[in-house]
């Protein structure tokens, strides 16, 4: 693992994992993310069969460990702005979950316990929320286990009300044939994503919203989702991260036969506007899903 100095460009190692053997390489290891001070790398990895945590403290360059009991795998996790909480998307007992991991008694609250993926958790507005990607049907987390458990074959958005440990999520997206992941909040109810919406996975920005429905003893409102693509690449972003209070992005391509780290400004206002066409691929894919997708 490297660590990369943006403004000297100079680079860093700051450990090597793995012996080399002769075996499959598990390159979903490790899984990455920053500390909320900026100043501790924190990453996941296995260790002679265990999933074990690191702290990189960058200004002493010295690394501290700690065990991840009862997970059979970590997927993906952020950080609480407050540095004490951590929403896994874990790998239990065969099911991918969504957990709130507490960094000092080492505890985990298990959020959904169901046949779907949760992949993606991001904190959000205050770490008041989680929103993370999901093949779930519904948008409750309470669910009946007499009744046989269907999945979409796509991801959608939900937020989790973390604050008020709300069972029922909040649907961000609802498209059947795209999927929607890697989801970064941008400020409140504004989240940017990846969505292969037109055959190529491209960074999306979304808006969620309300409006009075109709007024009888009380008001109703209706919550919809305004969306428009700000990026238009005609090969996949393979990951991206944005820093809002930065001001800049930093996206994987592929470009020149190689993958390669870019790293830019971000415009969140950025529209390609009529410039955002189907590909053939993504008209293909949309006529196998309607022929396979079953509603109940």
């Amino acid at each position: 693992m490297w660590l990369q100095d943006l403004q000297t460009e100079k680079k860093k190692k700051i450990i090597k994992l793995e012996h080399r053997l002769k075996q499959l390489v598990d390159y979903s290891y490790p899984v990455i993310a920053w500390h909320p001070t900026g100043k501790i790398l924190t990453f996941i990895a296995e260790e002679k069969g265990k999933l074990v945590m690191h702290f990189y403290f960058v200004e002493t360059k010295k690394m501290q460990k700690r065990n991840i009991p009862y997970y059979d795998k970590i997927l993906d996790f952020d950080y609480s702005d407050d540095g004490l909480n951590m929403a896994f998307s874990g790998v239990m007992k065969g099911q991918t979950d969504l957990f709130i991991y507490n960094l000092s008694s080492g505890a985990s609250e298990q959020v959904t316990n169901d046949a779907a993926d949760e992949l993606f958790p991001r904190f959000a507005e205050n770490s008041t929320k989680v929103i993370f990607a999901s093949n779930r049907i519904g948008d409750t987390l309470e669910v009946d286990k007499s009744v046989r458990p269907n999945v979409m074959p796509t991801y959608d958005l939900f937020v989790y009300d973390f604050k008020n440990k709300s069972k029922v999520l909040q649907r961000i997206t609802n498209t059947p044939y795209d999927d929607e992941t890697k989801p970064e909040p941008i400020k409140k109810n504004t989240y940017s994503y990846l969505s292969d919406q037109n055959g190529v996975i491209n960074r999306v920005l979304a808006t969620y919203d309300s409006t009075i429905s109709f007024v009888d003893t009380v008001t109703h409102y209706r919550f919809y989702t305004t969306k428009y693509p700000v990026s238009n690449y005609n090969r996949n972003i393979d990951y991206y991260s944005i820093t809002p209070d930065e001001g800049n992005i930093s996206e994987i391509l592929f470009n020149n036969k190689r993958d390669r780290i870019v790293v830019k400004d971000y415009n969140p206002k950025a529209d390609v506007g009529n410039g955002f066409k189907n590909t053939v691929y993504r008209e293909e894919r949309t006529k196998e899903f309607r022929k396979k997708i079953v509603y109940c």
